[in-house]
């Protein structure tokens, strides 16, 4: 996988609305950036959550059959999220990385604060007989 990536090239990074988004129902303190043309799937997130403001939950649960996915919560401005794993809600706050495998119904909600959300999904591909997982996202 590695072997087809281009090496040293900068991809910059376009404003992608939510609305344009499955799952992603409301942005109003987000604005949401990708690379273009980037080799893997990714977005970043600024967030700013005013103080004394909750929002609503903007990302209903969901699940990818088809990928594992890499969320990372950072920033000094007390960036935290309600991240629903399988049912289970988890606080996190910046600087935080959750996994979340293949198949698990996820949602991830900013709370309050300002920061960066990343999100990066990794496509799952079939594991040759006699490789373990962990092996497989290493290759």
């Amino acid at each position: 996988m590695r072997d087809n990536l281009p090496v040293g090239k900068v991809y910059p990074l376009s404003v992608a609305p939510f609305e344009e988004m499955a799952h992603h129902e409301m942005a109003q303190w987000f604005e949401r950036f990708v690379p273009v043309g980037f080799p893997v799937e990714m977005a970043v997130h600024n967030v700013s959550v005013p103080k004394g403001i909750v929002p609503e939950m903007y990302v209903t649960p969901h699940a990818h059959e088809d990928h594992d996915e890499i969320n990372i919560v950072l920033g000094a401005g007390g960036l935290s999220y309600s991240i629903i794993l399988d049912g289970r809600e988890q606080k996190v706050a910046a600087p935080a990385a959750v996994w979340v495998p293949a198949g698990c119904s996820h949602s991830a909600n900013a709370v309050s604060g300002e920061g960066f959300f990343i999100c990066v999904k990794i496509k799952k591909e079939p594991v040759p007989p006699g490789i373990s997982e962990s092996d497989r996202l290493l290759r």
